[in-house]
């Protein structure tokens, strides 16, 4: 578990899911840090929300580089590559509704954004999407499985995303908010 590497936000504390967002060092940014943390806890809260997962639960969000997520792959998945998304669940006696640590590579983000075409902040919100479904129990090592939390991630992001207008060539999208 990563928790110990944020220090607690005043301005985050004090709402309904409490979330956590950090920066490591090093990390470069699509946009400046309130906008970040503004965005990325709308998709935990969203997410939470949508498994009807108790106001005491919470998490962390951190944002760092591919060479972090590198370090942090290599540590507890022994893969030496970076990836896009970690997650670390919090030991099953956390007491205090902590549900655990979520680690984002803004590089990989910004990388996948192209390629799917959508914002980084999309992203970005969609990684933060797929990490909490992690820290909520789903994974995706086996076909069933993927299809079951790629379907609860669509859900989620259309709920996330407002509604699209008649633009012809974003229809069919998946495009999140670039709030």
């Amino acid at each position: 578990m990563l928790r110990f590497l944020l220090r607690p936000q005043a301005s985050t504390m004090a709402a309904p899911h409490r979330v956590q967002i950090g920066f490591l060092a090093g990390v470069s940014l699509p946009l400046a840090r309130p906008a970040l943390r503004t965005a990325l806890a709308a998709a935990v809260r969203l997410t939470l929300r949508k498994h009807a997962t108790p106001s005491t639960k919470h998490l962390s969000v951190m944002l760092g580089t591919n060479a972090q997520m590198q370090a942090f792959n290599f540590k507890f998945a022994k893969l030496n590559v970076p990836t896009d998304v970690l997650s670390f669940p919090a030991e099953s006696a956390a007491v205090d509704g902590y549900l655990g640590d979520i680690v984002i590579s803004v590089e990989k983000a910004a990388n996948q954004a192209v390629v799917h075409n959508r914002t980084v902040l999309a992203e970005l919100q969609l990684l933060t999407i797929h990490g909490t479904l992690h820290l909520l129990g789903y994974d995706h090592a086996t076909k069933a499985e993927r299809s079951a939390m790629w379907a609860v991630q669509d859900q989620i992001v259309a709920a996330l995303a407002p509604p699209i207008t008649a633009r012809k060539n974003q229809r069919n999208s998946k495009r999140l908010p670039a709030t």
